[in-house]
């Protein structure tokens, strides 16, 4: 389990993050020296995006004065507020941050791609195509309104208290929907994650002792 700090905040991943994205960048099928080179860079750019990801939700929630620990693991990334107090505002604005900062690494690698894009670095290439990808596609995935991801959390906090069943109704009625589709189009890392967060909705589970964000 490697463990380390940056800018103040703990890390900790998990080895299931090192195989979920080696599966994510085409381990089963890779045969060929490039092919693995493309597994190795596809697992390096998406622990740079996560942890930036993360990382913005640990900066906003330092804003309000609350402590954080990133863990990166199979499902993604965590970033676990242990005595979180937060506002429905500030709560939002946690929870936003991490989006946030994956679409300004979006639009960081934007504006290499406009630079780089003829270079003869395939390498580079490659680089730029998958972080545009996942700080893209997974950042506005994220958004979706179903918990534990930052558009459920969003959508129970703008909803209030009171309406705590109903996001989770929504999140746990779209999350099936989403496994569905992911069964149809033969992903089933996805159809088995979002079956999980079916779960989670429709149980409406929540975490004790803390905040994940």
């Amino acid at each position: 389990m490697l463990q380390f700090t940056v800018m103040g905040f703990q890390v900790v991943v998990q080895p299931f993050f090192w195989l979920i994205m080696a599966l994510f960048g085409g381990a089963i099928s890779a045969r060929t020296s490039d092919d693995w080179i493309q597994v190795v860079l596809f697992i390096f750019v998406a622990f740079v995006s996560i942890l930036v990801h993360e990382l913005g939700h640990a900066l906003g929630a330092k804003k309000f004065g609350e402590h954080s620990t990133i863990l990166l693991h199979g499902f993604g990334g965590a970033t676990y507020i242990p005595r979180a107090r937060f506002t429905r505002g500030q709560s939002i604005f946690v929870s936003a941050a991490g989006p946030f900062a994956g679409f300004l690494l979006a639009g960081i690698t934007f504006i290499a791609f406009i630079f780089f894009r003829h270079t003869e670095y395939v390498g580079l290439r490659s680089i730029i195509s998958i972080s545009l990808w996942i700080n893209v596609v997974w950042t506005v995935m994220n958004l979706l309104p179903i918990m534990p991801m930052d558009g459920g959390n969003i959508l129970r906090e703008l909803l209030g208290p009171r309406r705590e069943r109903l996001a989770c109704m929504i999140g746990g009625t779209l999350a099936v929907i989403v496994a569905l589709w992911a069964i149809q189009a033969g992903a089933f890392y996805p159809a088995f994650l979002f079956g999980y967060f079916a779960w989670i909705n429709f149980s409406n589970g929540s975490t004790e002792g803390g905040v994940m964000k």
